[in-house]
Formats: structure tokens, sequence, C-alpha cells
């Protein structure tokens, strides 16, 4: 009864928020299932009201804020990236304040004990036939669920936003994590010739910054390819890219599975381009100054094939991140340790990272005065990557093919440069040869990026 009475204040408040029918009752359907499945755990009409309206403000919130910063709304898979929080708080803490964090998680922690004494307190609320008839409301509802599922195969995420609202989406695409992902192999790499060392970069937040310490591709002895570069996030989620330029596979035909493809989509993937050059010989190394659990990274490499990865233990933690230019002086000395393997080495730079308006140990090289903090920050480290890659370009030799790309822009508000193509970054594949000197521009996706590069090496 009480879930009945529920649905029909919920639907005629919705329809007096929202003009589309058909979205006022999805979002019903949606708060009564949220309703239902805290009903099975607690006992009280009056908790069970307010530990729903809790979480469904919870998660308005949230969409509320990612879309404002990311332009992408909240998602199922968005619970279980969120779960590196608390795997990883140092990584978290400077992008709240440590105060700030330690306030939310108490507050969390003190709502939680909470809401379980006053379970505990209501306990003499409980009917056996109210719970039963409550179980049965929630079947109801996830019959209907599975129905709109199925109707909704073909819908992309954001046309089920706009269709079906947040809360349902949700429960939509809880349904479809279920299904089986199928087996997902990597096109063949083309290549006729290849060079013995293969560098790629992938440097955190990076791209052309439109300033006069901008990569200028100047050297006559070198070839250049260049461009702007299609990824498939803005502002975070650098697994999209980084996956998609391992595997050559387009994350845009994986729907629901690509949203975070480091959880399991990485496990269907077979024939990998890491496996493709362990087969032509390269012993394949990835490096990256942070901690190889997180995003799941150690298992998702071992499973691409790469031979060794190289994590925050090599190096000296000076900043909150690794700067660009310990890693540059890295990378050299291995690839001199390891001068007589044929190798490919995939770095994974940090020091771009946000947050911007977090004071940084490592002095400033760039002093852009733009007038805001948070853009003149980045310009330093987008100066300092640029200066990283200057530095590689100056050491390749004949037998060695730098690559190096942006995962994503950084999300800076009130900031054009950072606002317009979202979804756009840079590129540039350089190697050293004389006999065939040209610069070609090309805007390609990052999926496709790593076999453009060595196919006509």
């Amino acid at each position: 009864m009480t879930v009945l009475i529920i649905t029909t204040i919920v639907l005629i408040t919705s329809n007096l928020v929202t003009s589309f029918f058909w979205l006022s009752v999805y979002n019903t359907i949606a708060i009564c299932w949220i309703y239902s499945f805290v009903n099975i755990f607690f006992h009280s009409t009056s908790l069970c009201i307010i530990v729903s309206a809790f979480f469904i403000a919870l998660i308005h919130a949230v969409n509320h804020t990612k879309y404002k910063i990311l332009h992408e709304h909240f998602h199922y898979e968005d619970l279980f990236l969120y779960s590196q929080v608390f795997r990883f708080p140092k990584f978290y803490i400077p992008f709240v304040g440590v105060i700030r964090f330690w306030t939310i998680v108490s507050i969390a922690v003190i709502s939680i004990f909470t809401i379980f004494y006053l379970n505990y307190l209501w306990v003499y609320n409980f009917s056996m036939n109210n719970w039963l008839m409550n179980i049965l409301i929630f079947f109801l509802l996830n019959i209907i669920i599975f129905f709109l599922t199925k109707k909704t195969e073909q819908h992309s995420f954001d046309s089920c936003i706009k269709s079906f609202g947040v809360l349902m989406t949700i429960l939509i695409y809880l349904y479809r994590n279920q299904k089986q992902i199928e087996t997902l192999k990597s096109s063949e790499l083309e290549a006729d010739l290849l060079p013995k060392r293969i560098i790629a970069i992938q440097s955190e937040s990076y791209m052309l910054a439109k300033e006069n310490f901008d990569f200028s591709m100047s050297k006559k002895e070198n070839c250049y390819k260049y461009g702007k570069l299609h990824v498939p996030c803005y502002g975070a989620y650098t697994m999209r890219s980084e996956f998609a330029f391992l595997t050559g596979l387009s994350l845009e035909k994986l729907d629901t599975d690509s949203f975070n493809p480091y959880r399991k989509t990485y496990k269907s993937v077979t024939n990998s381009y890491i496996e493709q050059l362990k087969g032509l010989g390269y012993r394949c190394v990835v490096v990256h100054p942070f901690k190889k659990d997180f995003f799941n990274r150690k298992q998702v490499f071992e499973h691409l094939g790469f031979d060794d990865f190289i994590d925050e233990s090599e190096f000296e933690k000076t900043d909150i991140f690794t700067t660009d230019a310990q890693l540059t002086e890295y990378l050299e000395k291995y690839l001199q340790k390891h001068s007589d393997q044929k190798i490919f080495i995939f770095v994974i730079t940090i020091a771009g990272h946000g947050p911007y308006t977090l004071q940084r140990r490592d002095s400033k090289k760039y002093k852009a005065n733009t007038g805001s903090d948070e853009v003149d920050s980045y310009l330093d480290l987008n100066y300092k990557a640029t200066t990283m890659l200057k530095a590689l370009e100056n050491n390749i030799d004949n037998d060695t093919l730098l690559i190096w790309y942006g995962d994503h822009k950084p999300s800076i508000a009130n900031w054009n440069l950072s606002q317009q193509d979202k979804y756009s970054t840079d590129y540039f594949i350089i190697k050293k040869n004389a006999s065939t000197k040209y610069s070609y521009e090309k805007n390609i996706n990052v999926e496709n990026l790593l076999s453009y590069s060595i196919k006509d090496y």
C-alpha cells in the first residue's frame, strides 16, 4: 500500500515538473524501484522514505556535478570507479581538500550508523505480510525494467537519458551490464619494416596550448605526422583512450562496455596490439609512475600481453605526482640500458593531472599570467610536457619511432581552449630519416593511432 501511495504522489509530482508523460512514468518506476529495494532491508516507512530520498538526491547531485565538469551524465559504471576513492584516498583528497574530504567521510559514516540504529529502534514496525508484498512489487518492477532494457537495446546512453531520465537509465544499464561480452579481436597491424624501438607517450591532459612554447616540428632531419586526435573522453577517464590505443578497438561500438573498459571489457580482448608486437619480437614494457592497481591496470596490462610494468616504486617522490622531467630522465637511462633489445615502451605520464588549483612543489618554468591561477598552472605543466617531448625528439636515432599524444583535454571552466572541441587532443609521430623528409597532417581517432604510426614506417 505504501508503494502505491508513493507511486501516485511521485507520478503527480513528476507530471507537474515535466510535460513529458512517459518520462514521468519512467521516473516514477525508478523511484519506486529504489524505495522497494531499500524496503527490503529497512522496515520503517519513514526511514525508507528518508533513505530513498537521500539516494535519489545524491544521484542527481553527482550527475549534475559530473555533467558540469566532464560534460557527461552519471553512469552505472561510475559506482565502480568511485570505489577508487576509498582504495586510493591520497590521490583524490587534493581534489576536495583534506578537511572537506574527511568531513564528507565523517558525515557518511555517522549517517550510515544513524540509519541502522533507527532501523534497530523501529524494528517493531516489521510486518511479514508487508515485506512479502514489497518483494512482489520489487519483482514486478524488475520485470518492467527488464522489458524496457530489451526494448532499448539499440538506444545509446545519451538517447536513454533523454527518453527515460537519469534514474531509469541507470537501472536499464544495470541490466545491460549483465549480458555476456563478445570476444573482441584487435585488427592486424600492417608493417613491412619496423624500427628497433617504438616509444609511445600518453601525455596526461596534453594538447597544443597555442603558446610560444608549442611543439614546432622544426628539425630538418626528422619526419613528422601530426594532427588532431579524436578521443572518447573529456577531463578524465584516461583508461578509455589508453584501451583504444593499445587494442585498436573503437569504444563507440562497445556501448555500455565502453564506459570503463578496465573493469571487465579487457578480459574479452584477443590479439591485442601488444601481443602482436611481441609476436614481432618486441619486448613490451609499460611505465606509469603511480600504483599498479589503480584502475586495475596490473591485471589489464598482464592480459594485453605486456612483459613488464614499471610503477611508482622506481621513482623518488618529489611532488604530488612524478614530474615529466623525472620520467624523461628515467626513460633515457632505461633505453640506454636496454639498447641491445627490440623494445616497445608505453609511457603513461601523470604530472599534467589536475586539480590545477593545487600548489605544486616543482617550481614553475613558464609564467603565463592569464589572470587565472588554474589556467596558469596548467600552461606551466603543458610547457614541461612539451619540454619532455622536445627532449625525446632530440635523442631519437634512425632506428626509433616516437609517438606522442594527449589522452584527453583538461577540464577547466571558462577557458575556451579547454571547452572547444572537447573530444579532440593532439598527436605527433616522429622519426629520423634524412632521405625521406616530410611533414604530413591528418586527423585520426585514437584507436587508429598505433597502426597508423607503424604502417608506413
